[in-house]
């Protein structure tokens, strides 16, 4: 994982089945490693990664993953660096509620027009009644139908959280990464990457952002899955629906206590009043 907060969220007693009893009890995640721990090992061993022989990768439902010639190949959707799905919720509800259908090019899903507010970690989306999601078009009294955002990075955080507090907060759907720049950045990422002139973007620039740039880069080339608010046909939807099914069987999410392993609920962590004890 991009950060070394997945390892205090896999070692939560929440996390467990059977968290009742503690040493009876069996952790949902056994480890988690991040890239730069992986890196560590290798230089350890003397290994070069680009010297390993290569291998598929695995694939929880091949289905999902399988081209139109019959390869695999691994996919992503369209959305944030921290693999949030704000975008496909947007698109999905600007059909559902407002008929609003986003217009697609060449059957690819519309780029949706994401406007930095203070900074480029604090990013707003509108539906406008035309139906764009772009400021620049149309009438600037226009009404908004719909309101989200992403933020990354505490600044951004404490600011929402003001915000919700004085009740002074719009949004309808807010999505939040504690790294600035999202996931994709996260602390845990390598960094002595070398520049890469045909990826980054400056060369008198940081280690970290030359990374960032590079990790961008491969994560917004992956191959993006069909999204929500496109014209899809009728038979395309009964086929997604029968896809969705023979995951749920495969899985066999159909029974009420494997179903129930599957989720996941929010408890409150209790606060404390001694700063030097903080709970988090």
């Amino acid at each position: 994982m991009p950060c070394y907060d997945k390892k205090l969220e896999a070692s939560r007693l929440d996390n467990r089945m059977s968290s009742d009893n503690l040493t009876g009890s069996i952790p949902e995640v056994d480890c988690v490693i991040t890239p730069i721990e992986v890196e560590k090992m290798f230089q350890l061993k003397h290994v070069n990664f680009n010297d390993l022989p290569s291998r598929s990768l695995n694939y929880l439902y091949e289905k999902f993953n399988m081209q139109a010639n019959g390869n695999l190949e691994l996919r992503s959707h369209s959305g944030s660096g921290a693999g949030g799905y704000a975008e496909n919720i947007f698109r999905f509800i600007a059909s559902e509620f407002y008929g609003k259908q986003l217009e697609s090019c060449k059957g690819e899903s519309p780029k949706l027009h994401w406007k930095a507010v203070r900074n480029n970690d604090y990013l707003e989306l509108k539906l406008y009644e035309n139906g764009s999601t772009d400021t620049n078009v149309g009438d600037k009294s226009m009404k908004s139908l719909l309101s989200f955002a992403i933020l990354n990075g505490f600044r951004n955080v404490q600011n929402l959280v003001s915000r919700v507090k004085r009740k002074t907060c719009s949004y309808d759907y807010v999505e939040v990464s504690a790294c600035p720049k999202g996931c994709l950045n996260g602390g845990a990422q390598i960094r002595d990457i070398p520049f890469n002139p045909s990826i980054n973007k400056t060369k008198n620039v940081d280690a970290s952002t030359i990374a960032f740039e590079q990790v961008e880069h491969l994560y917004e080339n992956l191959s993006i899955e069909p999204n929500f608010g496109l014209e899809i046909p009728t038979s395309t939807l009964e086929q997604i629906h029968n896809d969705n099914r023979d995951l749920y069987e495969s899985l066999r999410l159909n029974e009420p206590e494997i179903l129930n392993q599957m989720r996941t609920e929010f408890k409150v962590v209790e606060k404390t009043f001694n700063i030097l004890n903080s709970n988090w």
